[in-house]
């Protein structure tokens, strides 16, 4: 038989299967009515378990490995179908709609946390979203989100990510033990700059001070000046520290509003690593707000430490065609080996296929939190500081 002919069969096969596939999907009609006049849930565990041992007893073992695969796949499109008919979204876009908060609050009794102090980039970047408010600091990022959550602020500016040095671990491990919602995202270019006291010359400077995420975006700057390191609590705390010293052997790296803030000198800038260096940061809430502009959605769960399950949530997400951008895994404490998974996602809270697969992600996996819908501003470095000088 030549290539012809092989396809020839191969497409009268793929015929027969597609055929076959919709009578079994059409059967799940009468699942469905059953179910729902029993309330049954959607998935039903022991008898896939039952399907799957019946293929594989009459399939030969070399293709074992292919029939979990393909059943897999075959119950996720069931159980898609299944919910879809069982479950009226309906109800659940009437709410959305009466959600009233669909802006942030920006006047002079609103009050903004923020951590470190005066000059940090979560300062710039507050100042990118709120121009009336109120913008205080924090010691920690903690702080922040247990004033938040307490409502002693109305907001909270912090960093989730860098496009050099990755995720902000802590600020992922702190939204899993809050209750707040994201209500907005700034993503804000970085242009790290080395400060210090007037008088000091780069070839002086033996020690560099600023937050162990902007060292790492600046680790190549440093090794070049075999400097030595040392962690600060925040960019702006570092040059602020730097400025009380009045020691020439001293530097920070941070904003270059910090040089005007706490008179310093800007001994060098563009400092970091990459040449584009972006950190988006997350503005939290104790409330939700939902802009009438939210096109991205935050969730987090836990998965099922088993194999395939993480491959299963991410057919969920094709099979509704939403594009996930971003996923992240942080451990649990105290467990073996389990963790909680974040994604972020295109999408808003007014579209039916989103209400219908969050509310299914919901029923079907542990510790599912539902993080917020919102949208993203850019916002540049040096144009917030002018605007601020």
């Amino acid at each position: 038989m030549d290539l012809k002919q092989s396809r020839e069969q191969i497409d009268l096969l793929d015929e027969q299967i597609v055929r076959l596939m919709i009578q079994r999907m059409d059967l799940m009609e009468d699942v469905v009515r059953y179910k729902e006049e029993n309330n049954l849930p959607v998935e039903y565990i022991q008898r896939e378990q039952q399907v799957l041992e019946h293929a594989l007893s009459i399939s030969p073992q070399d293709y074992a490995d292919s029939m979990k695969l393909l059943y897999s796949a075959v119950f996720d499109i069931c159980r898609d179908k299944q919910y879809r008919k069982m479950y009226n979204a309906e109800e659940h876009l009437k709410k959305v709609a009466e959600i009233t908060c669909t802006s942030i609050t920006d006047n002079k009794d609103t009050r903004v946390l923020c951590q470190g102090v005066e000059g940090a980039y979560a300062h710039i970047a507050a100042k990118a979203v709120f121009k009336n408010a109120d913008i205080a600091f924090e010691k920690t990022w903690k702080d922040v989100f247990e004033q938040v959550q307490c409502g002693k602020a109305d907001y909270g500016v912090l960093p989730i990510e860098n496009s050099t040095a990755g995720s902000v671990n802590e600020v992922y491990d702190l939204m899993s033990h809050y209750n707040c919602f994201i209500a907005k995202a700034v993503k804000l270019r970085i242009d790290h700059c080395l400060v210090a006291c007037e008088g000091t010359e780069i070839g002086s400077v033996k020690k560099i001070l600023s937050h162990p995420q902007a060292l790492s975006q600046c680790s190549h700057y440093t090794e070049e000046l075999n400097a030595v390191t040392q962690a600060m609590p925040n960019t702006a705390v570092a040059a602020e520290f730097v400025s009380k010293q009045k020691d020439k052997s001293l530097a920070a790296i941070a904003s270059r509003l910090t040089a005007e803030l706490y008179g310093l000198k800007v001994l060098d800038s563009a400092v970091q690593n990459a040449g584009n260096n972006y950190t988006r940061f997350i503005v939290i809430s104790r409330k939700m707000v939902l802009a009438e502009n939210a096109d991205k959605i935050s969730l987090s769960m836990v998965i099922p430490h088993t194999a395939g399950s993480l491959n299963r949530v991410l057919m969920r997400f094709a099979s509704y065609g939403l594009n996930l951008t971003k996923l992240e895994s942080r451990p649990i404490p105290n467990t073996n080996f389990e963790f909680q998974f974040y994604f972020d996602l295109e999408g808003s809270l007014r579209q039916e296929k989103v209400v219908i697969l969050l509310n299914y992600l919901s029923k079907i996996y542990s510790e599912f939190h539902f993080l917020g819908n919102y949208d993203q501003i850019c916002a540049d470095l040096e144009e917030d500081v002018n605007n601020q000088a």
